[in-house]
């Protein structure tokens, strides 16, 4: 699969979540995208529309931190620093 996000489209807005399935703990970041007026948010629904990067079963919290970590370290060389990633 491919999801295509494009900056007229990033509110940077995020957030972490967590659930739990199966008896497993999962954990992701949240990267909320502009959406419609058609579409809602309150306590209890969150039609926005968002990309949401889940860890877990075969992909860890660490391995997904220093992808992030990777990705600036490409999009803004000398503003991070990699070792960050193995913290």
């Amino acid at each position: 699969m491919r999801v295509n996000v494009y900056s007229q489209e990033m509110t940077g807005e995020w957030a972490f979540v967590g659930k739990e399935a199966e008896g497993k703990e999962y954990t992701g970041i949240v990267f909320f995208l502009k959406s419609t007026d058609e579409l809602h948010h309150n306590e209890t629904d969150d039609d926005r529309s968002a990309v949401t990067f889940w860890t877990g079963e075969g992909f860890s919290a660490k391995e997904l931190r220093a992808l992030f970590v990777d990705i600036l370290h490409v999009l803004r060389p000398g503003d991070v620093d990699k070792t960050e990633a193995s913290l």
